[in-house]
Order: structure tokens, then sequence, then C-alpha cells
């Protein structure tokens, strides 16, 4: 990976010329390597956004910045837009239409934040080979070039990976553990764990109660060997449900075994320091025929 990464970053450094990239950091793993790897090869002249929606994990903004701050000399820019979010979904409770207006708006945003950038020619997009081998036709597309409309070229350092290997890529650009296994998170966040109206009252349970599961995962040193576990915070506001499952590719999935102990802890955490809630439950349905999501 070492070789990799020198061939790549010389590759980026060639193909990217004078040009400016743009790159729209997630809060996941093939973003920040992405996002290393771009800086590496030309660095300043990528610029890196980072968009606050409201709909994230506990401390996820605080993470991001810390773990850049690291690596230093990031052009790195926060556009926080939580209330306009928060706005948009007010009453929304149909899971469809929360779904598309999160969407929509993240995509109006962005394209607002890419028009303040001048001379970039490259959006830095981080599929990796699954996603980019999807589609004959149009191999390599990226809903956020497609659905903006806006008129850049891809650069895609990750496209001829697997996951398992860009974790490695991760290690050897000195990413620590905490984003190095950093678990899958849905890309209008966490608007599909919410059942029914998204307000920033029920968020902050929901939170709290990811946190806890998380924490007692961690604590119990199986965090590792799952592939997502998170929360749901269902439509009484006072029930949570959890859901810990294995997967390879997120095609199938199967309901993770957690110890009785370790699911009597989670189960006493949250009930006993997140405000509100009355009920915890495990959800033991696997993929098919249940969906990884609620909604």
């Amino acid at each position: 990976m070492n070789a990799f990464i020198r061939e790549t970053t010389s590759s980026i450094k060639k193909t990217v010329g004078k040009g400016k990239v743009i790159l729209n950091i997630t809060p996941t793993l093939n973003s920040f390597v992405t996002a290393l790897l771009v800086n590496r090869a030309i660095g300043k002249k990528l610029k890196c956004f980072f968009i606050d929606n409201g709909l994230l994990r506990k401390d996820e903004k605080k993470q991001i910045k810390k773990t850049f701050e690291r690596h230093g000399h990031l052009n790195l820019s926060y556009v926080d837009r939580s209330k306009r979010f928060f706005q948009e979904l007010k009453g929304v409770v149909k899971p469809e239409e929360k779904r598309a207006i999160t969407k929509s708006l993240f995509i109006k945003v962005f394209q607002e934040v890419v028009k303040k950038v001048k001379d970039a020619e490259f959006l830095a997009q981080e599929i990796l080979y699954p996603e980019a081998s999807k589609s004959s036709r149009n191999p390599g597309c990226n809903d956020l070039l497609q659905e903006s409309r806006i008129k850049l070229k891809p650069l895609q350092p990750l496209r001829d990976l697997f996951k398992e290997e860009v974790k490695i890529v991760a290690k050897e650009l000195g990413l620590p553990d905490n984003i190095v296994f950093k678990q899958p998170f849905p890309e209008t966040g966490l608007v599909t764990r919410i059942i029914g109206e998204v307000t920033p009252a029920r968020l902050k349970t929901l939170r709290e109660a990811q946190h806890c599961l998380v924490e007692e995962i961690k604590a119990a040193g199986i965090f590792e060997e799952i592939w997502q576990s998170f929360a749901i915070l269902l439509s009484t506001g006072n029930v949570v449900a959890i859901r810990c499952i294995a997967s390879t590719d997120g095609v199938t999935a199967e309901w993770v075994r957690l110890p009785y102990p370790v699911l009597d802890k989670i189960c006493r955490r949250i009930i006993n320091k997140v405000k509100g809630v009355k009920r915890v439950v495990y959800d033991i349905s696997s993929q098919p025929p249940a969906t990884i999501e609620w909604e």
C-alpha cells in the first residue's frame, strides 16, 4: 500500500496539473482517505467542504476537526446549515419525503458552496471498486456529480480498491483506529433512524442512545467485529430499538448474537442515561427479508 500511495499521489498531481479540486467531506473512512491522498498530492489546490446538516452522530463534527487538524494544512471549510435542514423537515413524517427533502437540500447547499470556488476543475470522489464497476453504461458515476449538474471532472483515487484495502491505506496514512474502523453511515444521516418527525430534541435522544450502544460494544471488545451498530427512535419517543449487524457486502446482513451481559449493559445504560427512554428492544431481523435501516 505504500507503493499505491506513491503512485496515486503522483497520478493525481499529473492529472490535476494547475487545476483545483473540490471535495465534499463526509463522516466516512473513504472520504477521510480521499482527502489525505489528494491533499498529499496537490496541497492547497484542494478545497474541502464539510456541510453540517445537523443530522450527524454525536461529536461527529469535533471528530472531523480533530482528525484533520492532526494531519495539518488541509484547506477545509465548515458550512453549518443545520437550521435550514430542520426548517425543511418540520412536520414531515413520511420516510420517503424526509429522505427526498434531505437529499434535495444537500444538493442545493453543495451547489451554492461550489459556486464560490473559482477555477475549480475536478470533484474528488470517494467511490470504491464495487461502486465504480456497478454500471457498464456509466462506470464510476457519482450521484453528487450527476444530481448537482456541476461541470467538474471526476477524480477517483480509490476506484480500484475494496473496503479492506482502504483500511490498510488509512493506517499507512496515520489515521487513528476510531476513523479506520468507522462504521457506514446513511447519506441522509439520522433522518432514516427517527420514526416520525425529525426535531433537535428527538435527534438529541437518538444521539445519546447511539452513543451508549457504541460505548458498551467498544467496552466489550467487539466493536470491530460488527459492520453496523445503531439505534432507532420509535414514534412514541420513549422506545429505542438497537440494531447490530454483520455483513461483507451490504447486500446481505445477519443480526449479531450479542452476549446477554452486553445486551443487559446496553439496555440499562440507555434507560438510565437517556432522558425519556423507558424501553429498549433488540432487532434480530436479517437482510433479506428485512432492510438494514428501518425507513
